[in-house]
């Protein structure tokens, strides 16, 4: 069952959402795209990764999720092992922020239960562009990046069903 959140969620609703996502058991898919996310929101939100054991689709596109808190989220990524799907896209991710979440994945992609990121819409270079092929070739992870009328990789929803049916 995938839920859809829609609603402008203040601080407090994003603190208290990522606390309830933290300790629920049953929830497979949130979709929290195009909700503000302020830094209290996206801690929340990292801590209840770390936690969770049993989300595998969590969507925050459009969150305006703070990029500066990269390095937390890569570290929560490599702990949770049943999240099988993020989807970051059109977050104000600097360069540099995107580079330590790929570094630190690629180090500890192992532990970590990633199979499909969503970076659509994101300023990639061909530097980082080559990193996340090498990234993807080496780990298995798909990675969808680029925008609409650029560089696109693959089919953003690919892969979701299979995880969303075991």
């Amino acid at each position: 069952y995938q839920r859809r959140v829609r609603d402008r969620i203040s601080r407090r609703g994003s603190e208290s959402l990522g606390k309830m996502v933290a300790v629920n058991s049953g929830l497979l898919s949130l979709n929290l795209r195009s909700n503000g996310l302020d830094t209290a929101g996206a801690n929340s939100f990292i801590k209840a990764i770390k936690q969770n054991g049993t989300l595998l689709n969590l969507d925050i596109t459009n969150t305006r999720f703070p990029g500066k808190l990269s390095k937390e989220l890569a570290k929560a990524l490599t702990v949770n092992e049943t999240l099988k799907i993020l989807r970051l896209g059109r977050n104000p991710f600097k360069e540099e922020e995107l580079e330590v979440l790929v570094a630190s994945l690629a180090a500890n992609h192992e532990t970590s239960g990633i199979h499909i990121i969503g970076l659509e819409d994101l300023s990639v270079s061909k530097g980082l562009q080559e990193r996340l092929e090498g990234f993807e070739r080496d780990s298995g992870v798909v990675i969808h990046y680029g925008h609409s009328g650029g560089y696109q990789r693959g089919n953003p929803m690919s892969g979701q069903a299979l995880y969303l049916e075991e």
